[in-house]
């Protein structure tokens, strides 16, 4: 009986403190973001495999019964989750880090952004390092083939002239059919702004390299967000902006393409012109060798007004991020000559884009873009005084681009309607005039200047509830 008493002793003494170990115990601490240290509200701390947990406070703290076995869950929506095992510690601070939604998953829907794999209405997505290798001026050209129901076709091959926009066919019968652009939540002025003949895109001044990403919004959702403004869709463009503790990031791009016309009119050259010319004179009249060839002219008007057309581009960035602004600026310099001569574009551009946070709940942004375009457009009508196309294709060839006695320098008539006769001996009676002397004199210029600004105020007064207010400017 003594024997037995030390043992039980012993086995009494080690339930005594395994019941004391398997006791719940209190643990506190803080939790902070490991970007900027700033506490986190809201942060869901569980004990692992149980129903027990706690949320951090507005200053990030908290408080938890648990056994030392246990392990603890730190998890909130942006951040990474961790995982702390309690052990013999009383006190436990945890800094979590964020983290970055790819493009691929996450979509601007008009109000926001969604998981799409939550996202029910009818949305395409273009991202924009998808559209940055294209040597295109214009963003919306870029669209083509891209997204699905959206049709993109260019009337013309004259620069600066905007493209036709149809997300998923015509909407609407006595309006128009374009859709409406919406630029950082504010709606874009599009359409030809210019009171002459000469055709400008208002969306061209947008830098193509500026942009983050583009959503194309198709169906009934688009309209219960924007109204009766967006019966014909909406695309959403997000530009890009610097990124909260990263460090100065510079981006040079440069860019240079060619264009020439594909095919060209197989028309007869000076002497086969001559001698068609004559035989059908001949044929109508009886008058004979009124069309020569005394010089030896052979003037090819095509390549007259055809030309190798270059595109060229420069543009750099400056993007970062300290502990509380984040910022973006950009300068750019494109360059077009198109492929028929006088056709061509300039264009100027700043960005900047700056947000800055006062604290958890108080946040200002401000983005301003100023864009001046030059284009040289033309008068591509299909009349004697304004088709290049037309009148290089009947301009005879048996007579020169120049004359030594006309004040223009032009081989012209006198009175500048109609092309010189050259050697022949009759007046030429098509009523075109000299091509070459037409574009020289193209008057068909534009300069645009735009400015397209935004400035929000942000107010979180807790978590779940978010206030923003947007003034935006599109002048």
């Amino acid at each position: 009986m003594n024997k037995k008493l030390p043992l039980m002793g012993f086995v009494f003494f080690l339930l005594l403190q395994l019941s004391v170990y398997a006791q719940d115990r209190t643990i506190t601490g803080n939790v902070s973001s490991a970007e900027d240290n700033s506490p986190l509200p809201g942060v869901s701390v569980i004990v692992k495999g149980t129903t027990k947990g706690v949320t951090t406070s507005a200053t990030g703290s908290f408080s938890i019964n648990a056994p030392s076995k246990a392990v603890l869950v730190f998890s909130f929506v942006g951040f990474e989750k961790k995982e702390i095992s309690v052990g013999t510690q009383s006190q436990i601070n945890v800094s979590l880090k964020s983290t970055t939604s790819d493009l691929d998953e996450v979509v601007v829907i008009g109000y926001g952004v969604q998981k799409k794999s939550k996202l029910t209405s009818s949305i395409s997505s273009v991202a924009g390092k998808d559209i940055a290798n294209l040597n295109t001026a214009s963003f919306d050209q870029q669209l083509a083939g891209r997204a699905s129901g959206v049709q993109v076709t260019v009337g013309s091959g004259i620069i600066g002239q905007a493209p036709r926009i149809r997300i998923r066919g015509t909407n609407s019968i006595t309006s128009g059919g374009s859709p409406l652009i919406v630029i950082d939540g504010v709606p874009a002025l599009d359409g030809n702004q210019n009171t002459t003949n000469n055709p400008t895109n208002p969306l061209a001044d947008i830098n193509p390299t500026d942009i983050e990403s583009m959503e194309i919004l198709k169906d009934g959702a688009a309209t219960a967000i924007y109204g009766t403004r967006a019966t014909n869709g909406v695309i959403l463009i997000t530009t890009k902006k610097g990124k909260k503790g990263s460090p100065l990031k510079v981006n040079l791009n440069m860019q240079y393409g060619s264009s020439d016309a594909i095919n060209r009119l197989s028309l007869l050259n000076a002497s086969e012109f001559v001698t068609i010319a004559n035989e059908k004179l001949k044929n109508a009249n009886g008058v004979d060798q009124a069309f020569l060839d005394a010089n030896g002219t052979e003037t090819d008007w095509q390549s007259v007004i055809l030309r190798k057309g270059i595109t060229q581009g420069i543009n750099a960035s400056f993007s970062g991020g300290l502990e509380k602004t984040n910022y973006y600026f950009s300068l750019g310099h494109d360059k077009q000559e198109g492929a028929i001569v006088s056709n061509g574009q300039k264009r100027y551009t700043f960005s900047s884009n700056i947000d800055h946070n006062f604290n958890n709940y108080v946040s200002v942004g401000t983005k301003l873009q100023v864009t001046r375009t030059e284009n040289i457009g033309l008068n591509s009508g299909s009349n004697a005084l304004s088709g290049n196309l037309t009148g290089a294709a009947r301009l005879f060839p048996n007579v020169p681009i120049y004359s030594e006695t006309n004040a223009t320098g032009y081989n012209i008539s006198p009175d500048g309607a109609v092309l010189g006769q050259g050697a022949n001996t009759r007046n030429i009676d098509n009523n075109y005039t000299n091509i070459a002397f037409v574009l020289a004199n193209n008057k068909f210029n534009a300069q645009i200047g735009r400015a397209l600004s935004t400035t929000y105020l942000q107010i979180t007064p807790f978590k779940g509830l978010t206030l923003k207010s947007m003034i935006g400017l599109d002048y």
